[in-house]
């Protein structure tokens, strides 16, 4: 596609220049023809370039494999609030099912990755280890699951670095799966998600250079819904039967214990593959994170000792509290809840730890706490955080909350199935219905084409050029009105001028990994610069025609023809359904906040800041383009209780 654009640019420069040649000679060249002709040479030269750049399969997987490991480890530091000096290396029990081969069946988080290596085939699913107590938080709920996930991909992404040959990790939501084969929704992901083109995605699925991570099997479905008729068995189903020639192909799956028991009585599980079983955090483990997180200078230790000495496996203490403390605390998830909650800087008294675990309310104590206590926690120095107030902060996450939890039931809109999970800021719109986001959008797009017209013909006059604008701009918003794509993504302009691959380095270097937030900018800047070329490009000749015809032109006079014709490149690049035109992402998300905004829904008109501030508290996490709620306790605390 770029050598056939670059030989149109190259065939238009030619022709331009020898035009002007032969009608006005060489010394009566016309400036305009000059410079469309320099302009379409770069422009052919640049496309014949990126056209026959040789990049192979590995070379791809090698780029794609470094940003999956920024991303991974970015998010496996926010798991812990930044703070990786107290980490807990959980032990596992792995179960074999079918014909799959294990070097080992039991070992610790730190080996995980050389475990899931052996295997033979490579199908691993991640689950935790029930509480030995039946009843409240008896289910796997934060017993390290994703923890271990984040660990796997970011060794087996510096892996793939180190060593050429190995897969390169894909981290996916299960929630988001749309249906269809896995290999469709790798492809659906290279993409939507990683921006690459059809060639290059050809290459790498080609090559079988990827390897699906699945997070959150038991998010995808209601419970009431039977195991067999669910979502995840669908989605287990085509992993079943998801081959790469003559082998089974790899992948890992996280799910909830009970979940993943239950799709295996109903017949809905994977026949060959191994479970491995987180197991619960001991007391000892407990007490040692604790001691290194929130006890570890004089006054805080002196304040967490009777927590720290219920906890103690030396001590024989077999009391009610201590017990039930001991059950309160043995997953990584309650720990850093508790850490949290009662961190040295909200004056919180640990001792509580006890009182609660003992009446039986701790967990939802530790829930109602965790937002006031994270954006009370101290930052460092250099980066200096906007406030956010806590009761504001939680009934704005309600809002989104409750509409993720909405799509449990596998809702769809539009052909797309909702995910319950990822919050991405162009794709909150179904929140408010499609009718008025549309309709929006097309007040959006005929404002200011409708004032740039009126506008020109009251400083003009009228002329042709006018009725010429009013008539484009009524053709382009009526194209724009053609059925379109309901789901539209962030574009960027690509151009590998450079090693990052992107023309707007012209700019400003391109992130490696792009953050939700940036999306929506980079989206935004592309359609920005798109109609700063088109419409330069269209109002040089006329610039030039006018200070032919009429001397030096009035300052009126170049400002009302570069409103025009920049108007007319923002037009142009809405419309044109071209790969490296953007705008529409980021049109529907202006849409959606206008609509939100005049609705009353308490969300905040700066979404995206709320969100990135929300993130670096730690209330938040980013899974490459969209964000998640920390934990799916959080999401479904704050979906069920919209006021604090």
């Amino acid at each position: 596609m770029l050598t056939v654009l670059g030989l149109i640019g190259l065939a238009v420069a030619v022709v331009f220049t020898v035009r002007s040649v032969r009608e006005q000679g060489w010394g009566d060249i016309d400036p305009a023809g000059l410079a469309g002709a320099t302009v379409g040479a770069v422009l052919g030269g640049v496309s014949l370039y990126a056209g026959r750049r040789l990049t192979t399969a590995d070379e791809l997987a090698d780029s794609l494999a470094t940003r999956v490991r920024q991303e991974a480890e970015r998010a496996y530091a926010h798991m812990f609030s930044g703070d990786l000096n107290a980490l807990i290396d959980l032990s596992y029990t792995a179960r074999l099912v079918g014909r799959v081969h294990a070097d080992r069946s039991e070992g610790r988080l730190s080996g995980i990755t050389a475990f899931y290596r052996a295997l033979d085939p490579a199908r691993l699913v991640i689950t935790g280890a029930p509480a030995a107590t039946r009843g409240t938080g008896s289910d796997d709920a934060g017993t390290g699951k994703s923890v271990a996930l984040a660990r796997l991909v970011t060794e087996l992404a510096q892996t793939r670095e180190r060593e050429r040959g190995g897969r390169v990790p894909m981290l996916l939501s299960a929630s988001s799966w749309p249906g269809g084969t896995i290999v469709g929704w790798l492809e659906s992901q290279l993409a939507g998600r990683w921006k690459m083109s059809r060639s290059e995605i050809r290459k790498i699925m080609d090559a079988q250079l990827l390897l699906p991570v699945i997070d959150g099997l038991d998010e995808m479905d209601r419970s009431s819904t039977p195991a067999a008729e669910t979502r995840a068995a669908a989605l287990l189903g085509q992993l079943d039967i998801w081959n790469e020639g003559t082998r089974p192909a790899p992948f890992v799956v996280t799910c909830r214990y009970s979940s993943y028991k239950r799709l295996e009585r109903a017949g809905a599980a994977v026949r060959s593959a191994a479970v491995l079983r987180l197991d619960r955090v001991t007391p000892g483990q407990a007490r040692h994170f604790l001691a290194d997180r929130v006890a570890h200078h004089p006054a805080a230790l002196a304040a967490w000792r009777p927590v720290l000495d219920a906890l103690d496996p030396d001590a024989n203490r077999a009391g009610s509290r201590t017990r039930a403390l001991r059950e309160a605390l043995d997953t990584p998830w309650r720990l850093m809840l508790a850490a949290i909650a009662y961190a040295p800087h909200t004056e919180q008294d640990p001792v509580d730890l006890l009182t609660r675990a003992g009446d039986g309310t701790l967990q939802r104590h530790l829930l109602r706490r965790f937002i006031p206590s994270a954006l009370a926690r101290p930052t460092l120095a250099h980066r200096r955080l906007g406030r956010l107030d806590p009761d504001l902060t939680h009934r704005q996450l309600h809002v989104l909350a409750a509409y993720l939890q909405d799509n449990t039931a596998g809702r769809t809109v539009l052909g797309r199935v909702l995910s319950s999970t990822d919050i991405e800021l162009h794709e909150l719109w179904p929140m408010l219905g499609q009718q008025r986001i549309w309709r929006t959008e097309r007040w959006i797009m005929t404002g200011p084409a409708a004032s740039v017209a009126i506008s020109w013909f009251l400083l003009v006059g009228p002329s042709n050029l006018v009725l010429g604008y009013c008539l484009g701009s009524f053709v382009g918003v009526a194209v724009y009105f053609l059925p379109r794509s309901a789901w539209p993504e962030p574009r960027f302009f690509q151009m590998p001028l450079t090693d990052s691959g992107s023309f707007s380095t012209f700019f400003r270097r391109p992130p490696t990994v792009l953050s939700p937030r940036s999306a929506i900018r980079w989206d935004l800047l592309t359609v920005l610069l798109m109609s700063l070329t088109v419409g330069l490009s269209a109002g040089a000749t006329y610039v030039f025609k006018v200070t032919t015809n009429s001397g030096d032109p009035s300052l009126v006079t170049v400002l009302v023809l570069t409103q025009i014709f920049a108007a007319h490149g923002l037009l142009l690049s809405l419309i044109i359904p071209a790969r490296i035109m953007g705008g529409r992402a980021a049109l529907r998300y202006l849409a959606f906040r206008l609509v939100a905004g005049s609705a009353g829904i308490p969300i905040s008109f700066r979404l995206g800041r709320f969100l990135h501030l929300c993130q670096e508290r730690g209330i938040l996490r980013t899974a490459g383009a969209s964000w998640q709620f920390r934990h799916g306790e959080i999401q479904r605390y704050l979906a069920a209780h919209p006021n604090p």
